[in-house]
């Protein structure tokens, strides 16, 4: 009876020390799965945003993640290109080991040859686009040979900026 007892204790006390799981990717790494996400075409009715390009940064900040994005715009009132700077919440779905961008936020937006007055107007479409479109498009998949049974249950922890790379921790429970 002892046994099963000290037996049941070191179990306990094993899964709760460890229960933390610590990946950790480069600027390139990321950078290499959204390039092949791209070309993105969305089409508005009115309008067409085509996403070209789009360059990653990682920042030590709160939302760590910044994407830069070389936007072709089409529509009746307007075609050129765009330069949108992004960042979001970054959201971790065990079921397919993928990392999304959430609430996404425009911080900046560079429109070449366009009024002012329709920029606002604009900017704001973008960011519903761009905002549906990384919800549903993962930014990093993780590959084969680093999913563990286990990171299928895990949950996203937090997600900060060490020594220029992405660390994120997943919680194990």
């Amino acid at each position: 009876m002892k046994q099963l007892i000290f037996g049941c204790l070191l179990f306990i006390g094993l899964s709760a020390y460890g229960s933390d799981y610590k990946l950790t990717f480069t600027e390139q790494q990321v950078q290499q799965q959204v390039n092949t996400q791209l070309p993105i075409n969305r089409d508005l009715g009115l309008a067409q945003l085509t996403v070209r390009k789009a360059w990653v940064k990682f920042l030590e900040s709160e939302r760590p993640l910044q994407l830069s994005c070389d936007v072709l715009i089409n529509s009746f009132q307007y075609q050129g290109n765009a330069l949108v700077v992004l960042t979001g919440d970054l959201r971790y779905q065990a079921n397919n080991a993928s990392f999304y961008i959430d609430h996404v936020h425009v911080k900046d937006m560079q429109v070449e040859g366009m009024p002012d007055s329709l920029q606002p107007t604009l900017k704001s479409i973008t960011q519903q686009v761009l905002s549906q479109t990384l919800a549903q498009n993962p930014i990093y998949t993780l590959s084969n040979g680093v999913i563990e049974e286990q990171l299928l249950k895990a949950n996203l922890k937090t997600v900060s900026v060490e020594q220029g790379q992405l660390a994120i921790y997943l919680d194990m429970y």
